[in-house]
């Protein structure tokens, strides 16, 4: 019988040559190889949150969270970045005890079909069926997302609400009265994911009133088409550059990965493109091939630029100093 190795980016498959060596040598080597293989694959696309692959730029963001009140997640096109603020939401949700976190996207539509799609994505295996009872509550359907907008994990009893920016907007006070995030200050203790973010900064200084109480955390995702607008201006200032990667669009120049804001105490991570083995970075280098600077840092590198003929300035010896101190 002939076996078939799923292709995938992360696991390697053995080359024909390999096969047909273990297979004349060990044919029970080669059957296990590929049964072990192939459980690896099927598991991370059942349940990713528990063993699906974590992208190089999620871990950033992790120690960020714990690091900081705040962090603001810039990623280039295809980075992973709305699926790993997704999973981190989760294990949020999944390892602590009765918390409460809001998700904010731009309109009903983006809401279902982008940010509760890749929670959903991220619910354990076990829930992805109508879960009713007196202490959890999930229904989700691709269509419609999360009926009422919002869903409580019966293990651990915490809610998540999904909301707009629009309906913040129509009515400031929908926020009034809550208390988000988790108490006994867990080591991961999300708050709020806003998605996309591209309005001024009242949500985002009303939330910060209703993360206070129980010290939880900020996350903010962000792909910056719209360059470097004031939003992003205000963590941008006096911005310090921790660590750096080199960009390979760019004649390997280096360019930011962390940085840390003092002035909002947040961390800033940069998620690149090539970071996703699983979108498509082949493509966007292609697309990109000829391209000016400014694009490329803003869709490969998620790096927002002033205007179309101006690069922000990363590497101010006044503003922006390597180092590893906050």
């Amino acid at each position: 019988m002939e076996l078939k190795f799923t292709p995938h980016p992360l696991i390697e498959a053995p080359t024909d040559e390999e096969i047909v060596l273990l297979g004349e040598s060990d044919p029970s080597a080669l059957q296990e190889l590929h049964r072990v293989r192939e459980g690896l694959i099927r598991a991370s696309q059942e349940d990713p949150l528990r063993h699906g692959f974590d992208l190089e730029g999620w871990s950033r963001i992790r120690l960020a969270l714990n690091a900081y009140n705040e962090v603001l997640a810039l990623g280039g096109n295809r980075s992973g970045k709305t699926t790993g603020c997704a999973k981190l939401v989760m294990e949020a949700v999944t390892n602590n005890v009765e918390g409460h976190i809001v998700c904010f996207s731009q309109n009903a539509d983006t809401s279902v079909k982008v940010q509760q799609a890749a929670v959903w994505e991220m619910m354990p295996k076990e829930f992805k069926k109508k879960t009713k009872s007196i202490e959890g509550y999930i229904n989700f359907s691709m269509q419609n997302g999360f009926t009422g907008s919002s869903f409580i994990f019966p293990d651990t009893r915490t809610r998540v609400d999904f909301k707009t920016y629009t309906q913040f907007s129509n009515n400031q006070t929908i926020l009034e009265g809550f208390e988000f995030g988790f108490k006994g200050d867990p080591d991961l203790n999300i708050g709020a994911w806003l998605d996309e973010y591209l309005g001024d900064a009242q949500l985002v200084n009303t939330l910060r009133f209703r993360l206070a109480t129980r010290n939880s955390k900020m996350l903010l995702g962000f792909t910056p088409i719209d360059g470097f607008t004031p939003f992003v201006a205000e963590y941008q200032k006096n911005a310090r550059t921790l660590e750096t990667k080199p960009a390979e669009l760019m004649g390997n120049r280096e360019v930011p990965i962390v940085q840390y804001a003092p002035h909002r105490d947040a961390g800033v991570i940069y998620l690149h493109s090539d970071e996703n083995p699983f979108g498509g970075y082949e493509r966007i280098k292609k697309d990109l091939i000829g391209r000016p600077d400014e694009e490329i840092m803003v869709r490969a590198y998620g790096i927002p630029v002033k205007s179309i003929t101006s690069l922000l300035p990363l590497f101010s010896t006044e503003v922006q100093v390597l180092g590893e101190e906050p």
